[in-house]
């Protein structure tokens, strides 16, 4: 791709024929935007999945948090009389 060598290097330091070559390349250029597409949706997909964890386990953390200050409120109201 940075054309470092030209094709007919390339295929010989390869043994493949450099019109294969031109068509792997041809090929890549034109698919290249889908390849890493896919890369980036896979990425937002875990993305995705680890926030709606992050949020679930927030919110339980905020209910066990409003639990244990109820269950301790009585215990309170109990050493004071």
């Amino acid at each position: 791709m940075r054309e470092e060598k030209t094709l007919n290097e390339i295929a010989a330091e390869y043994e493949i024929h450099p019109n294969q070559l031109s068509r792997w390349k041809a090929e890549f250029i034109s698919n290249a935007g889908r390849v890493f597409s896919k890369e980036t949706d896979e990425v937002e997909k875990v993305k995705q999945s680890y926030e709606k964890e992050k949020d679930e386990l927030l919110k339980q953390i905020g209910q066990l948090s409003y639990e244990v200050a109820w269950l301790k409120q009585p215990l309170i109201n109990s050493a004071l009389i």
